[in-house]
């Protein structure tokens, strides 16, 4: 049997770890707050040229018919969402679609059109044509010091422990909106390098990030309803 001071101190320890996780969520939440609220940080979206596919990559059943929505919005001015534009599966398309070009954050969502799902084994490829746009776009894990949590699944009950300002979710019986925009009742939630983890944390997949290229490997695709990709503070190019 362990003294009781042993006992003490395990029992300090484990209150210490679960402070620093807390503090380390709670700094990062603040963090977006405050790049939200800054007078002199305004959002300043631009046309920008982004190149993107999705590849059903192992199912057995080749669907070519299902179509995905792309829509942008910065974090400074979620108001001002952009016009859906379409692309396909296993097809690789050109949009040219706003982003942010001043230090703040960008979204950009895709959702299913209509009847059309994910594919269960999903890749999805984000591109920024770099000389096209003349500026880096990382995503927000690559732009921080900060620990931040990993890549997840947002879904109805998670809403209220989301690390963005209270103002950019909300729910009702039809799931999860950001503003006008029906993300469903499932969201995977992309926004660092490294594993993508379900809500039993369990590793369902996977984001690499070459070449100003994101590569989003996902097994569980067809069990979510939108994508959020969280891009951080854009930089020009030399």
């Amino acid at each position: 049997m362990r003294p009781l001071y042993w006992n003490i101190i395990y029992i300090f320890l484990t209150i210490f770890v679960i402070y620093q996780i807390y503090y380390r969520v709670w700094i990062f939440h603040e963090g977006l707050e405050t790049s939200t609220t800054d007078d002199t940080n305004k959002s300043k979206m631009k046309d920008q040229t982004m190149v993107f596919g999705i590849e059903n990559t192992k199912d057995a059943i080749k669907r070519t018919n299902d179509k995905y929505l792309v829509q942008t919005l910065s974090l400074m001015d979620i108001a001002n969402y952009s016009k859906p534009k379409t692309i396909s599966l296993n097809e690789t398309r050109s949009l040219k679609i706003p982003m942010e070009t001043n230090s703040t954050v960008s979204f950009i969502i895709i959702r299913p059109n209509n009847n059309s799902t994910f594919p269960k084994h999903m890749e999805l490829s984000i591109e920024n044509d770099i000389q096209k746009n003349n500026m880096e776009y990382p995503l927000l894990g690559e732009t921080t010091d900060e620990t931040i949590p990993q890549n997840n699944s947002i879904e109805v009950q998670d809403i209220k422990d989301i690390p963005y300002p209270k103002n950019t979710f909300f729910k009702n019986k039809d799931g999860i909106f950001i503003q006008d925009i029906p993300m469903g009742k499932k969201i995977l939630h992309i926004f660092t390098i490294g594993a993508i983890f379900n809500n039993k944390y369990t590793s369902v997949g996977n984001v690499d990030s070459q070449n100003n290229k994101i590569k989003i490997s996902c097994d569980i695709g067809d069990q979510y309803d939108s994508i959020l990709v969280v891009y951080g503070e854009p930089s020009e190019t030399m």
